[in-house]
């Protein structure tokens, strides 16, 4: 009888382990179907969010002040009148707040941990076309093991075009295309481990050698001096003047990965043509 007990056991065991696996599958499903909803929530949050702002953009866009504006990065002031205030579109871990360009040429200091996003609004005085984005860069401190230096991207879904079947494409954005700067020799006089005013200056006018169109450039190498440019296309007021339209502003930004420290001496966007 013992051994009819010892037996018997195997069954109930199997028996709870799937009451266990019962209950963890309900456990799991309910998980899932609130983080359905939460990000449904999100999701109707942000297009309610966008569509304040498209209406927004698309008074600053009929107003006599956008005339007076040039292509460029956006004011506060237009940014305040053009996104709602619901809107939050440096929300978020990645993003490390704007870059002032006031404040430029500025060290961006070596650091550990993630990486962070340093973005700039393009403003909506830009005409519809290709945009040019460009920095320029000099390479002060570069790791031998790990992430490399700045990299140049842009985010924003301001200019997706909705397609068949409620798809969206999105607009075009070129490879990044890097070049060393070639500085005349007395301009390149400094401190050690300084960089002088003079120097940052003679990098903007500098003749760019050694571009390539990769994305694969290699290691950058401290003291030398780089341009990053890439190129995409934006729509400009266009879009937000059409019914049911949505406006998320368009960001380039720079990654600053852990690691490296550089000098930003410029960051600019303008237009192609």
């Amino acid at each position: 009888m013992a051994q009819l007990g010892t037996y018997a056991q195997p069954g109930k065991l199997q028996t709870l382990l799937l009451l266990l696996a019962l209950c963890l599958c309900v456990a799991l499903r309910g998980a899932t179907a609130a983080t359905a909803q939460a990000n449904n929530r999100r999701l109707l949050q942000e297009q309610d969010s966008a569509s304040d702002s498209a209406k927004k953009a698309a008074a600053f866009c009929k107003s006599p002040h956008i005339k007076k504006l040039r292509c460029g990065w956006a004011t506060q002031e237009e940014q305040s009148a053009t996104i709602s205030n619901s809107a939050c579109p440096f929300c978020g871990t990645i993003w490390g707040g704007e870059i002032e360009q006031s404040k430029l040429p500025y060290t961006f200091e070596a650091f550990s941990g993630s990486y962070y996003r340093s973005p700039r609004i393009v403003s909506l005085a830009c005409r519809p076309g290709a945009l040019v984005t460009r920095v320029v860069y000099k390479m002060l401190t570069v790791p031998k093991d790990g992430y490399d230096g700045p990299i140049l991207g842009t985010h924003g879904l301001g200019d997706a075009i909705p397609g068949k079947n409620g798809t969206y494409t999105f607009t075009y954005v070129s490879p990044v295309r890097r070049c060393d700067l070639q500085l005349p020799t007395h301009d390149t006089k400094a401190a050690k481990g300084q960089t002088s005013k003079s120097e940052a200056d003679a990098a903007l006018r500098s003749k760019e050698v050694n571009c390539q169109g990769s994305e694969d450039f290699g290691q950058l190498k401290p003291g030398r001096w780089y341009s990053d440019t890439l190129t995409f296309d934006f729509s400009g007021c266009s879009p937000v003047t059409k019914p049911k339209a949505q406006y998320w502003p368009i960001m380039p930004y720079v990654v600053r990965n852990p690691g490296p420290s550089f000098l930003l001496a410029k960051f600019e966007v303008k237009e192609l043509w």
